[in-house]
């Protein structure tokens, strides 16, 4: 085998280079891969832990979820009990002293505000409404 001296020319007996061990490269296409990303996932999820996991974090997903829904309930009905209280300090004294000591009672605070709901969409009075 001949060696190459810099600014010299291989001998036409110098051997080619070596074929690749990869062999030919092909190029990739956008088909290609995701067939391959397809292939990959659907082996991925037959291992036991990759199943474990997925179900975990669905679970989590799920925990979210209801987290997120009863943390929007609880803003509704907080600016539910604002309204109504709004609405009751028009009442008279005698009508808060009567409802003050109960107010904070989950049940009588949904018929207030079911009462003041409807008075805001029949135009009622509310403090007319709870003395009937």
């Amino acid at each position: 085998m001949a060696i190459v001296h810099s600014g010299g020319s291989a001998p036409s007996n110098a051997m080619p280079c070596a074929p690749s061990r990869l062999g030919p490269r092909k190029k990739m296409t956008v088909a290609d891969l995701d067939a391959k990303q397809k292939d990959f996932w659907e082996e991925f999820m037959k291992r036991p832990d990759a199943k474990a996991a997925y179900a975990a974090q669905r679970r989590l997903q799920e925990k979210k979820r209801l987290w997120l829904q009863e943390r929007q309930k609880i803003e509704e009905r907080a600016e539910h009990r604002k309204q109504v209280a709004d609405a009751l300090e028009e009442a008279p004294a005698e009508t808060k002293k009567l409802i003050a000591p109960i107010f904070h009672i989950r049940i009588v605070e949904d018929y207030l505000w079911e009462v003041f709901d409807e008075c805001v969409k029949t135009k009622r009075n509310f403090a007319e409404r709870l003395r009937t």
